[in-house]
């Protein structure tokens, strides 16, 4: 290990804060601990799975060397929308109780870069959950990356996905950073992959994961102490013409009240004149 990388905290360095979002089963956990075990930590605290259903069910921190690492709940969750905005809703929460951060890794699976209208929706929502502002603190991780992919293939799909995301958020993005990762080269020898390729690729993952994390630490802070959960388009599009059409029937009611106050008013107004001309008669 780097000895100089891992003192960077012994020196002052104050602590730097990464979330780490993406979609379900994109290997956030896995990033989560490789980026632990990087800077030094032999048990990092975050649990794995491949399974389609999120595994990270509430946000979990841990913090190593001086970088706080947040997993996340997946996006996109074999739980439909209203999973989503309740994922969204706990890592907001969580977030806004840090009170700042430094960066947000978007997760992004190498094997296969699915970045379609769902996904540009989960980062939007994201992205609108902690304000226009958090764009400039987005890094890109690729993870699963075996090696087939260059590093200008890489950076040219960041390029790409940055385009989507400007496109559906409606104003300019930033050049976004990218690294490529793989968490667990060490499976590859089921393969049939030599040890010396899989070493490689080992120390291709630490290179990637230390200038990540040195991106991390120069990032100023982003308060996030105002972060409020957002919610998707459609979904707010329905709630709102709920709640217009609730309001409409709740005037409507007022309205039909107010005549029938009015109308029993001039009934008692009449019936008063008409007591009086009467009384006036004796």
């Amino acid at each position: 290990l780097d000895l100089q990388f891992l003192s960077a905290t012994r020196k002052g360095m104050p602590v730097a804060k990464a979330v780490a979002v993406g979609r379900t089963g994109d290997g956030k956990s896995a990033l989560c601990n490789r980026i632990a075990r990087c800077l030094g930590c032999g048990a990092p605290s975050f649990l794995e799975s491949a399974d389609p259903t999120s595994f990270t069910v509430q946000p979990v921190a841990q913090t190593v060397a001086g970088v706080k690492i947040i997993d996340t709940p997946g996006l996109l969750d074999t739980g439909g929308v209203s999973q989503d905005e309740a994922n969204i809703q706990k890592i907001v929460e969580t977030v806004r109780q840090e009170g700042f951060v430094n960066a947000l890794l978007l997760v992004v699976n190498e094997e296969c870069p699915r970045f379609d209208d769902g996904m540009q929706n989960a980062v939007k929502l994201v992205v609108d959950s902690f304000g226009e502002n958090s764009v400039h603190r987005l890094g890109i991780v690729f993870t699963k990356a075996s090696g087939k992919r260059s590093q200008e293939q890489a950076k040219r799909r960041a390029q790409e996905i940055g385009g989507l995301i400007e496109d559906r958020l409606g104003y300019a993005m930033p050049g976004l950073p990218c690294w490529q990762v793989d968490c667990h080269p060490e499976e590859l020898a089921a393969l049939g992959v030599t040890s010396e390729v899989i070493a490689a690729r080992h120390a291709a993952t630490e290179s990637a994961l230390h200038d990540m994390i040195n991106w991390v630490r120069s990032n100023s802070r982003f308060d996030t102490s105002a972060a409020k959960a957002a919610e998707y388009e459609q979904q707010r599009a329905v709630r709102e013409a709920l709640l217009a059409a609730q309001e409409a029937q709740r005037e409507a009611e007022r309205q039909r009240r107010a005549a029938l106050e009015a109308q029993a008013t001039s009934e008692l107004e009449s019936r008063i004149r008409d007591w009086q001309m009467l009384k006036s008669r004796f």
